[in-house]
C-alpha cells in the first residue's frame, strides 16, 4: 500500500495541537527510523521546536523511566524509537 507523503512538521503540530484535549495522560509516538543521521538532526530539531516544554526529553527526578502509572506523566509526549545519533 502506497501512503501519501505528509510533512513530519504538519504531522507534530497536529498532534501537538490535539493530544491533551480531552485526557492529560502521555502521548507515545513510535518512529520507525530509516533517517540519516542529518535527516535524523533535522528531525529532533522539529519535535523540539513543535512539542517545546509538553516533550519528556530527560526522565523526571521524581520518577523512574518506565511507565508503570501514566498519571505520573500527564500531559507530556515520550517519543520512542532507535536513533544512531
Amino acid at each position: 500500500m502506497r501512503m501519501n507523503e505528509i510533512p513530519l512538521k504538519t504531522v507534530c503540530s497536529a498532534i501537538a495541537e490535539t493530544a491533551f484535549k480531552t485526557s492529560p495522560y502521555p502521548v507515545l509516538l513510535s518512529i520507525e527510523n530509516h533517517l540519516s543521521k542529518h535527516q535524523q538532526k533535522q528531525m529532533v530539531t522539529i519535535f523540539r521546536e513543535v512539542f517545546g516544554s509538553k516533550l519528556l526529553a530527560h526522565p523526571l527526578k521524581t520518577h523512574p523511566v518506565t511507565f508503570e502509572s501514566t498519571t505520573f506523566y500527564s500531559y507530556k509526549g515520550r517519543i520512542q524509537g532507535f536513533f544512531s545519533i
